[in-house]
């Protein structure tokens, strides 16, 4: 019975010296990286503690606590844990908004007192380097093109930031590294052309996320080199060239005939052609020939009484008539000699 009793306050004893001894977490930090949120601390465990001391993490919005109507409530974010820190991340804090965090170190049920934070993320959160950087040829010029750092659900940190510019420093590789000569360039935009480079020189190239409304600014990210571009090479000239010549060419000789022909078919419709014989060709004063219409004389015109078109068929009969009516009558000089008809035949 005795043994029994003095088993009894042993335990007891050694709860409460348990329970006395046990500090709490101390240097509580928080690490946050755009919406990443990690709660580390520091635990000094004495050598009359067990070996397993476990840690519980809790946290509420600072405005719950000045509401008085109602006690505030807790939300545990990690329970009983081994680990010197607790992940916040998947609770989506919001942004813009004030957070009272806890701790407390527990072992074999006894709890340590509680250890306090007060985080704000929009205060409290470093800003992340670019998610990535790609390098690009553009003519002469090396292209720039950044993507904007990203929070935890894969949207822009502009959401967060809306001055979110960016640092990109470059410089010519150098085998001596004190040789190299960095220029900076700062800009808003996600896509920045490197103008006034060497032809067929490398350069490398880094970029840092920066915001001057938060006087933050991020690490550079790795630097990327590639090799610029010189004069366009021989075989890309002739490439071009017989590009054009395959091309552009045959468009301009057929564009040439079609107008050709196009020409001489509203030629044709406009300005048709009259039969040879009725064009009489004249020579001019530079002893040319020019083609001129048939002129009728007003005497002819009176020894005329009709003109007649005949088809090919009526020839013979059209050359006998004439024939015929060549002869003058008796009486009549041969200039006064009269034409009764005059037959034409295509």
């Amino acid at each position: 019975m005795i043994a029994v009793f003095l088993v009894c306050l042993l335990s007891w004893c050694r709860s409460s010296a348990v329970a006395t001894a046990l500090p709490p977490p101390q240097d509580l930090t928080m690490v946050a990286i755009n919406t990443n949120y990690t709660l580390r601390w520091n635990y000094k465990q004495s050598a009359a503690l067990p070996n397993q001391v476990t840690f519980t993490t809790e946290f509420i919005s600072k405005y719950m606590l000045t509401i008085k109507k109602k006690p505030p409530v807790w939300k545990p974010a990690c329970k009983e844990s081994p680990e010197h820190s607790c992940e916040l991340t998947s609770f989506d804090l919001y942004y813009f908004s004030i957070y009272k965090l806890r701790v407390r170190a527990s072992v074999n049920g006894n709890h340590s007192a509680w250890a306090f934070k007060e985080f704000c993320p929009d205060k409290d959160t470093g800003i992340g380097p670019p998610s990535s950087v790609k390098l690009t040829l553009a003519g002469y010029s090396l292209e720039v093109s950044i993507v904007d750092p990203l929070t935890s659900t894969n949207s822009s940190m502009k959401d967060y930031m809306a001055d979110l510019s960016y640092n990109i420093c470059y410089w010519e590789r150098h085998e001596d590294e004190e040789a190299l000569i960095m220029e900076t360039i700062s800009t808003n935009s996600n896509v920045v052309a490197l103008s006034g480079l060497k032809p067929l020189t490398w350069y490398c190239v880094r970029v840092q996320s920066y915001t001057k409304y938060y006087n933050r600014s991020s690490s550079f990210t790795s630097p990327l080199c590639m090799k610029n571009d010189g004069h366009a090479p021989c075989w890309q000239i002739l490439l071009i060239f017989m590009a054009f010549l395959v091309i552009v060419v045959p468009l301009v000789v057929l564009l040439a005939v079609g107008s050709f022909r196009c020409s001489r078919f509203w030629k044709s419709v406009f300005h048709p052609e009259l039969p040879s014989f009725l064009i009489e060709s004249r020579r001019d004063s530079t002893g040319g020939r020019s083609p001129q219409l048939i002129t009728m004389s007003i005497e002819s015109e009176r020894l005329c009484d009709n003109m007649t078109v005949c088809p090919k068929s009526s020839v013979l009969e059209t050359l006998s008539l004439l024939k015929e009516s060549a002869a003058p009558p008796l009486g009549l000089n041969p200039d006064s000699r009269s034409l009764k008809v005059l037959h034409i035949c295509f």
